[in-house]
């Protein structure tokens, strides 16, 4: 098929190497020979097929240098992402290579990304500061490309990040969203993006906000370093950074009971969804759970949303198991005197729930203990 008259046979048939991840020794001379094809078409596809499956191969490499100065910028971009996947990133080709990340064919610039995400240290070195100064500079095309192959080469950026939070500092606010999520992925612990993070967490701009508490809840391990942080979380405007700040206390309240008060006066939030988030996140601070039922036992009741309702329930039944004899009549008069279906049907499942934890802790006592609980 490589020597089908049909040129479109061709292509598609050098395009079919492009998926395998060896060529035979039968194959590769007619792909080289490909090169020489009248059609450009089919010639792209021959470059693209041996920069997947040349490495190695001298003479691929020799055979695609001369593209790196043909007069069709399609073919040359390829040949040089070819040569880059091969491992052959030099001066020739470099700014080649940067170049396909703002070309108008997508195809070439995700190629053209690829390549450049699998460069070694010694190539990274000289790659990285373009892709920043395109982060800062670049138009769209090249920006958005650029950001990508700065995450492709993550491992390799290490020493290049206080580049990018100096960019961050320049660039127009609409492009900041974008590079502080780079700057999350890119620093592991949060050593040169805390400063970042923490000013961006008050923000005006919800996104920023979000996308800087998220940073903070990923890079930061130290619960005393990340405290303040949520408690800004907690008392801002918006229920949805409330929220994943609550979510993040749900499971480290343990690391955080200073933060009891903040979760507590949250489930007198207007919005239910704030509410729920804060009556689950209220169930792990066990040093407080005697003010937690009460707060619990009057929502339970009292709460004028069904769902927040039916959602402290389900709360009441992960409750430390000490406070079962407690939590066990509320919930069967809950079930007996709901009117609404959710919270009813709700309180019914927790008391399951809560009778089978009873019961498995039961089974699993030593001989004698029940008697001292």
């Amino acid at each position: 098929m490589l020597k089908d008259p049909n040129a479109r046979v061709r292509q598609q048939a050098a395009e079919a190497i492009v998926g395998t991840s060896s060529c035979p020794d039968d194959l590769l001379q007619p792909l080289l020979e490909l090169l020489n094809d009248e059609d450009p078409k089919v010639v792209q596809a021959a470059i693209v097929a041996l920069g997947r499956v040349g490495k190695g191969k001298s003479e691929v490499e020799e055979s695609l240098l001369r593209f790196t100065s043909d007069s069709n910028p399609l073919l040359k971009e390829s040949a040089v992402i070819a040569l880059a996947r091969l491992g052959r990133v030099d001066d020739q080709t470099i700014s080649i290579l940067l170049k396909t990340l703002e070309s108008s064919d997508d195809s070439l610039r995700t190629s053209g990304v690829a390549a450049i995400g699998m460069a070694d240290e010694s190539q990274a070195v000289r790659l990285i500061p373009e892709l920043i100064r395109n982060l800062e500079t670049g138009q769209e095309r090249a920006f958005g490309s650029s950001r990508a192959a700065l995450l492709l080469m993550k491992d390799r950026c290490r020493q290049s990040l206080d580049r990018i939070v100096a960019v961050y500092e320049k660039v127009p606010h609409e492009r900041k969203p974008d590079i502080l999520k780079i700057l999350i992925q890119l620093d592991s612990t949060g050593e040169h993006s805390l400063p970042v993070l923490t000013a961006a967490l008050k923000d005006s701009n919800l996104e920023m906000r979000k996308i800087a508490l998220y940073g903070m809840i990923r890079t930061t391990k130290d619960g005393d370093v990340l405290k303040p942080y949520l408690e800004t979380a907690l008392n801002d405007a918006d229920r949805e950074i409330q929220i994943a700040a609550l979510r993040y206390l749900h499971a480290h309240a343990d690391k955080m009971p200073d933060l009891f008060p903040k979760v507590l006066a949250l489930t007198k939030h207007d919005k239910p969804q704030v509410r729920m988030a804060a009556v689950n996140a209220l169930v792990p601070f066990k040093a407080q759970s005697s003010e937690s039922f009460k707060v619990l036992n009057d929502i339970v009741q009292h709460d004028s949303d069904p769902q927040v309702r039916a959602n402290t329930c389900a709360a009441l039944a992960r409750m430390d198991l000490d406070w079962a004899p407690k939590i066990l009549p509320l919930l069967e008069h809950v079930s007996q005197t709901e009117e609404d279906a959710k919270p009813k049907d709700s309180a019914k499942a927790a008391l399951k729930s809560l009778r089978r934890r009873l019961a498995l802790d039961r089974d699993t006592m030593i001989p004698g203990e029940e008697l001292g609980r």
